[in-house]
């Protein structure tokens, strides 16, 4: 072999190495970027490979989407409503005292005559001198005497009643004359008690009539009394009328409203006539 010859021998060993070995590194890479690889649903984007005769240089970019996820908030407005009852505050002291030596119950009724829930006892006596009196006894042992005025000798009844405002009123039935009776209201104010006030300045006191040429009543309803009359104007002709009085608790007062005024004959409205002198509390 001529030394030509060999030297191309060796030229074509030394290439052919290098070949291999270029292989070699190629391969080892390729596994080295496929192991850095994540396994991902985004996106991978690979730029192109370069290679030269003696260096390679791989440039990999991974983009990856980011997701944001917003959660929407609830706010619940809760109202409350409150309901309060005032309770009456109780009065001091026994008040007016037991009843006077040598006293004498006409009659008496029991009611709640102070809005506090409990029973207490209204009473009409008369004292050693013959002078009659209301007086209220609360359930705990207070006691109230109305000023005026003494319902009188003829007094034959009392009654409790309700027309609205939580306490109750006290009624005195009264003989006025023989053919006639009066009814007198009563009521607390604060720890005192009194008549009625009716339109500011007169006595809640109506006449009651049962017959004759005039009559008169009273009817009691949820938030007052209807005051009834008829009167005998000729022969078969009654003049008939009612007049509302309402009762307004936070001033302790009846008011009266707008009456109805009509004409009724007798005997066939006889029975519309004689309602008017109906007492019914």
């Amino acid at each position: 072999m001529t030394p030509r010859q060999a030297q191309i021998l060796i030229g074509l060993g030394t290439a052919v190495a290098v070949l291999l070995v270029l292989l070699i590194v190629m391969l080892v890479m390729d596994g080295d970027d496929e192991a850095a690889l994540p396994t991902s649903p985004e996106t991978t984007t690979t730029a192109a490979t370069t290679t030269t005769a003696a260096t390679t240089t791989t440039a990999a970019t991974t983009t990856t989407a980011a997701t944001t996820t917003t959660a929407s908030t609830t706010t619940t407005s809760t109202s409350t409503t409150t309901t309060s009852t005032t309770v009456p505050v109780a009065c001091p002291g026994p008040g007016a005292g037991p009843l006077p030596v040598g006293s004498t119950i006409a009659v008496d009724v029991f009611g709640d005559f102070d809005g506090d829930g409990a029973e207490d006892r209204f009473l009409v006596y008369s004292d050693s001198g013959g002078t009659y009196w209301a007086r209220v006894e609360l359930s705990y042992g207070h006691a109230a005497v109305a000023p005026d005025p003494q319902p009188g000798p003829g007094v034959i009844n009392a009654k409790a009643v309700d027309l609205g405002g939580g306490a109750d009123l006290a009624i005195a039935e009264s003989l006025a004359s023989p053919s006639s009776r009066l009814a007198t209201f009563y009521a607390m104010y604060d720890c005192d008690l009194a008549a009625a006030p009716r339109d500011g300045d007169e006595i809640a006191q109506f006449p009651l009539r049962g017959s004759g040429m005039e009559l008169a009543g009273i009817t009691c309803v949820a938030d007052g009394i209807d005051v009834t009359r008829a009167r005998n104007t000729s022969g078969s002709q009654w003049e008939v009328s009612t007049i509302f009085y309402q009762w307004v608790p936070g001033i302790g007062e009846f008011q009266s409203n707008l009456g109805a005024t009509a004409i009724l004959t007798s005997p066939a409205d006889d029975a519309a006539i004689q309602s008017h002198a109906d007492w019914n509390c």
